[in-house]
């Protein structure tokens, strides 16, 4: 690769997110950024003090210019009215940080995307803070069904199947506890 994002940085609060990108690009390079149509698609672009160039392809990916060297990168736009929406990740950052106010944001640990996105859930309002007259629909939680079959012969073998029940769409990820011994 010509280019690394060495560390993303990911402000969310309300609607209003913004993405801080350390990229070093060891040649000229057009670098695909962190944005969907469907999800979020930045209003403003910059490269340190200047604009920056962006382009977007014949796919809807959303790519930035970059010149041998190391830049730092914002990305700044509005989120979309919905309680959750995904951030890919073309190019995965070595680190990342957020700072949420109003979200709960899954696919990082400790520090390290864990797939290739980021996914956040807009946080319910209280119960005494939301309108009786609101039909927004409230955000679904992730939800799986573990099918562990154990089999005890001459070979010992663990068979686990991971069902998703909820939600359909988009990557949620997670974790599944090993057996002791496994």
């Amino acid at each position: 690769a010509c280019a690394a994002v060495q560390s993303a940085s990911v402000t969310l609060a309300g609607d209003s997110l913004s993405v801080r990108l350390a990229i070093n690009a060891a040649a000229d390079v057009a670098l695909p950024l962190p944005a969907t149509p469907a999800g979020w698609w930045p209003l403003e672009a910059r490269d340190g003090d200047r604009a920056a160039i962006v382009t977007r392809d014949d796919a809807g990916q959303l790519s930035i210019a970059l010149q041998k060297g190391i830049h730092t990168i914002e990305l700044s736009g509005r989120v979309a009215h919905v309680d959750r929406f995904e951030l890919p990740f073309p190019t995965p950052p070595g680190s990342v940080s957020l700072t949420l106010e109003g979200w709960r944001a899954y696919g990082v640990q400790d520090g390290n995307l864990r797939g290739g996105a980021l996914q956040f859930e807009r946080e319910a309002a209280s119960a005494a803070g939301r309108s009786a007259a609101s039909l927004a629909s409230e955000p679904i939680a992730p939800y799986f069904q573990v099918e562990r079959t154990f089999e005890f012969g001459l070979e010992w073998r663990i068979q686990t199947v991971l069902k998703r029940i909820a939600p359909q769409t988009g990557s949620i990820p997670f974790a599944v506890p090993l057996v002791k011994g496994e």
